[in-house]
């Protein structure tokens, strides 16, 4: 499913205190790729948050309820479901973002108006469409929203009708090309690669939704094997929900691979909750994103390109 491991937030200046934490709940200290790179989206330069508009989160209708029509624009809003983390993992006291709502499966990027990439095992068929809604703007704009219950209207939200192209195989290669029922307002497309590679040991970003999260960005994702044809692998501070996430380079906006699978998220404790997987630098298999010059975008008409 794409999941990945989850890295706990580690400073400099808190050190000390999650070493605490951990003998507390008889845990050993663990090694880290190194710190949480992921930042909410009020964390962010303004440049990244232009982004936001064209990554969308794939939720399950009946992760949803209707909670009315606006007597003004006739449009209606839903409420999303307000499990958090903490309760939908059974995570250990402290894990980072515990207490947000989890609410999405997978992610999705735009790269038209109403043409969205994700990963194949996110959309495997056209139920997958008819039962999934795409949502824009699935985020927190402050710190304190994450204490608010989570509402969507349908003017941020639609489904996809179509399936444009779909591969998964044992080669690697996991993706899907959807069309959606609406065009989504939005300032931001992404463009992409078209031939080439990116460069070995590149230094990229993942935009999407880790563990089912609002919005995060997870920098300093850097590429460690760069040898198969059909994906590359990262040291990423990536997790299950970021499956169909944009891997970008972030000086220029460009999408290099489609985030797909990773290494376990989380693991238990003698306690009976769980917490993060950590892998050290070097170890684990990483995390592995499909070259987007796999998908055959160019002879589906689209040209939002490097």
């Amino acid at each position: 499913m794409g999941f990945k491991k989850l890295k706990v937030f580690l400073f400099v200046s808190n050190v000390f205190l999650l070493s605490s934490v951990a003998a507390k709940d008889g845990l050993s200290p663990k090694v880290f790729y190194g710190s949480d790179d992921r930042r909410d989206y009020f964390e962010v330069s303004a440049d990244f948050q232009t982004m936001s508009e064209a990554v969308l989160a794939l939720v399950d209708e009946k992760d949803m309820s209707e909670i009315g029509q606006s007597r003004e624009t006739d449009i209606l809003s839903y409420v999303l479901s307000p499990i958090t983390l903490k309760e939908q993992m059974r995570l250990c006291n402290g894990v980072r973002f515990a207490e947000q709502i989890a609410a999405a499966n997978c992610t999705a990027f735009l790269i038209s108006e109403n043409v969205a990439v994700t990963a194949g095992h996110c959309i495997t068929s056209m139920n997958d469409c008819k039962t999934t809604r795409f949502i824009q703007n699935y985020k927190y704009n402050t710190s304190m929203d994450a204490t608010k219950k989570y509402t969507v209207t349908d003017a941020n939200m639609t489904k996809c009708t179509e399936i444009l192209a779909w591969e998964k195989n044992s080669t690697g290669i996991d993706f899907a090309v959807v069309r959606l029922e609406k065009k989504l307002s939005t300032k931001f497309i992404f463009k992409f690669r078209t031939e080439g590679k990116v460069a070995d040991r590149a230094n990229l970003m993942v935009v999407g939704h880790p563990s089912g999260l609002p919005l995060k960005y997870t920098s300093n994702a850097i590429v460690r094997n760069n040898t198969d044809e059909n994906f590359f692998a990262m040291e990423a501070d990536t997790f299950g929900g970021n499956s169909g996430s944009p891997v970008v380079d972030p000086a220029t906006g460009t999408v290099e691979g489609i985030l797909v699978r990773g290494e376990r998220d989380y693991a238990p404790t003698a306690q009976g909750c769980q917490v993060v997987n950590e892998c050290g630098p070097g170890t684990c298999k990483g995390e592995d994103a499909v070259r987007i010059t796999k998908l055959p975008l160019k002879a589906l008409g689209l040209s939002h390109s490097k």
